[in-house]
């Protein structure tokens, strides 16, 4: 049940990004990404340390016969 919840959340997710995408257009979204460069790869490594670093937190909260 809770897989199937995760799959329906990432595909409403998805159809919203593609939605909002041509909402705004193709092509602004396009520059606007564009115009970030580099920056945008600041951005994923950020989040990509926070979420790991979160991770790792309720890994170590969990002993190993209660994680979930």
């Amino acid at each position: 049940m809770v897989k199937q919840a995760g799959i329906a959340a990432w595909l409403f997710g998805i159809a919203a990004l593609v939605a909002l995408t041509l909402w705004c257009g193709v092509d602004a979204v396009g520059q606007a990404i564009a115009s970030i460069g580099w920056g945008i790869l600041l951005v994923v490594v950020v989040r990509t340390v926070t979420v790991a670093v979160a991770g790792a937190g309720w890994w170590l909260l969990f002993s190993a016969k209660l994680r979930p």
